[in-house]
C-alpha cells in the first residue's frame, strides 16, 4: 500500500512506497526493516566501542541493495538525510558520495540503467527520476550511497503498476569485506561501482561492504565482531587505515587468526594495499607493510591453511596503468576498481569459492 509522500515530482500518476514495506528485498543493511532504526551495518553497540569513527560511519549505506519487479514505466525515489546534506568531498562526486544508481536485469543479468543524482542539494533529502521507454515488467536494482546516511526511502512508480519482490542472488550467503575508505568505495563515480559491488554483480552474490573510512584498524572490537558474522568469503582489505607499522603488524595477523579459529572453514581473500609511493619513504613504507601483511598469508599456509589466498595490491593496476586508476594515488577510479573487481574474481573463479 502506498504512502503519503510530499513531492515536486511531475508525475501525476505516482504512487509511493515505503522501502520497508515488505515488496522490496533489502540486501547489505542490519535490521533494514526496522522502522525504528536507521539504516545501518552493524549493531551500534559495537560501532560504539570500536571508535567515534565508525560510529559516525556505521549509518554510511555504502553496500546497501534494494531489489524488486515492476512494469513502471519510471522508477523515482524520495529519500531523506539522517543529517544535513553536505556537499562532496574534493576527491569525490556527490552522485558516489550521495546518490543512488539503477540497474535492469538482460538476461539475467544487471545493467547500469541510470542514475539519481542528488544535484545542488540542500537540507535533508532529495527526489528524483529514472524513466525507460516501455512499460513492460523489469527485475531492478538500486544501489544506496557510498558516503552517506540515508534515515528513509520511498520509492515511486506508477499507480496500479506491478511491484513484487525480486529474484533471490544466485549466492545468497554474502561475501564479506573489511577495509578502509577504498573498501567503503571513495572514489567511485557512482555507488555500483565500488569494488564489492562490481564482483557481487558479476556473480549475483550478496555482499555486506564493512568499509570505513579512516576507521579500519582492526580494533578488539571488531576482532570479537566479524567471525560472528556468517558469510561466504572473507575479504581482508587491511591496510592503509593502520596509523603505524607497528600497528600493523601487532594487528594483521591478529584479526586473521581469531576469524580462523571461529571460522576454519571460510575462504579467505588478503589483499595488500594499492596506494601509489610516490617518494623513496613511501617505497620503504609500502615495502614492510607488504610483508607484514603477506606474512599473515604465509604463515596460514605454512601452518596447513589452504583455504586463504593472497593479492599483491601493487600488481593489481599494472594491467590499466597506475597513472590511470586513482584521483589522487590513493583512491582509487571506476578503472580502479575494475582492476580490484577483476583482482577478486579471478581468485574466486579460479579456486570455485563460491558454492
Amino acid at each position: 500500500m502506498g504512502v503519503s509522500v510530499q513531492t515536486k515530482l511531475l508525475k501525476e500518476d505516482i504512487e509511493f512506497f515505503d522501502v520497508r514495506c515488505g515488496k522490496f528485498d533489502i540486501y547489505g543493511l542490519l535490521d533494514a526493516y526496522d522502522e525504528n532504526e536507521y539504516f545501518h551495518r552493524i549493531p551500534f553497540d559495537v560501532a560504539e566501542k570500536t571508535s567515534q569513527t565508525v560510529k559516525a560511519l556505521n549509518c554510511n549505506t555504502s553496500g546497501g541493495r534494494v531489489r524488486f519487479r515492476t512494469n513502471s514505466e519510471y522508477v523515482a525515489i524520495n529519500m531523506e538525510y539522517l543529517s544535513e546534506w553536505k556537499p562532496g568531498v574534493g576527491n569525490m562526486n556527490d552522485i558516489g558520495k550521495s546518490g543512488f544508481d539503477i540497474y535492469t536485469y538482460i538476461d539475467g543479468k544487471p545493467v547500469y540503467f541510470g542514475s539519481f543524482n542528488p544535484g545542488p542539494v540542500h537540507g535533508k533529502g532529495f527526489e528524483a527520476v529514472v524513466s525507460f521507454e516501455t512499460r513492460e515488467e523489469r527485475e531492478l536494482l538500486i544501489n544506496f550511497p557510498l558516503y552517506d546516511s540515508c534515515e528513509r526511502l520511498y520509492i515511486g512508480l506508477q499507480k496500479g503498476t506491478v511491484l513484487t519482490n525480486g529474484a533471490k542472488y544466485r549466492y545468497e550467503k554474502p561475501i564479506v569485506y573489511y577495509g578502509s575508505s577504498i573498501t567503503q568505495g571513495g572514489c567511485a563515480s557512482r555507488p555500483g561501482n565500488s569494488y564489492p559491488g562490481m564482483v557481487s554483480r558479476y556473480f549475483e552474490a550478496d555482499f555486506v561492504n564493512l568499509g570505513f573510512s579512516g576507521g579500519c584498524k582492526a580494533e578488539e572490537a571488531m576482532i570479537e565482531y566479524l567471525p560472528t558474522l556468517d558469510m561466504s568469503i572473507f575479504v581482508y582489505d587491511y591496510d592503509a587505515n593502520a596509523p603505524t607499522n607497528e600497528h600493523l603488524a601487532e594487528t594483521h595477523e591478529k584479526l586473521f587468526r581469531e576469524f580462523r579459529r571461529a571460522q576454519p572453514n571460510t575462504p579467505v581473500i588478503i589483499m595488500s594495499g594499492t596506494r601509489i609511493p610516490l617518494t623513496p619513504h613511501a617505497e620503504e613504507t609500502r615495502k614492510i607493510r607488504h610483508e607484514i601483511i603477506h606474512g599473515t598469508y604465509l604463515n596460514a599456509k605454512n601452518a596447513g591453511d589452504n583455504n586463504v589466498y593472497f593479492i599483491d595490491g601493487q600488481e593489481i593496476f599494472k594491467i590499466c596503468g597506475y597513472d590511470a586508476c586513482t584521483c589522487d594515488t590513493s583512491h582509487p577510479n571506476d578503472l580502479g576498481f575494475y582492476c580490484m573487481a577483476q583482482a577478486v574474481i579471478k581468485i574466486i573463479e579460479e579456486n570455485k569459492l563460491l558454492k
